[in-house]
């Protein structure tokens, strides 16, 4: 059974907006980003929308890209950690 875990669709969700509201913020496209960072635009569109999580390493370079010291403001600890369940309907 493939188990679903709300915590990494949460997360996913909370680090998309952090890294699109950090964008605009600094006037930045999606494209000028993708420019500076070396992560292509597709993938900073999906990691904006909540829809594919980032590895450190690409957090690290979007930071790098956003004159950022680190990755740590993608991260904003309101999320509330909750349990995984297994999906049993697969």
């Amino acid at each position: 059974m493939k188990k679903i875990d709300p915590n990494k669709e949460a997360f996913n969700k909370i680090v998309g907006k952090n890294v699109r509201a950090i964008r605009l913020k600094k006037n930045l496209t999606i494209e000028q980003l993708s420019g500076k960072s070396g992560v292509d635009a597709t993938t900073i569109h999906s990691i904006e929308l909540g829809k594919r999580g980032a590895s450190a390493y690409t957090l690290a370079r979007l930071a790098k890209g956003l004159g950022l010291k680190n990755p740590a403001p993608f991260f904003d600890g309101t999320m509330e950690i909750l349990p995984v369940n297994e999906d049993t309907s697969r």
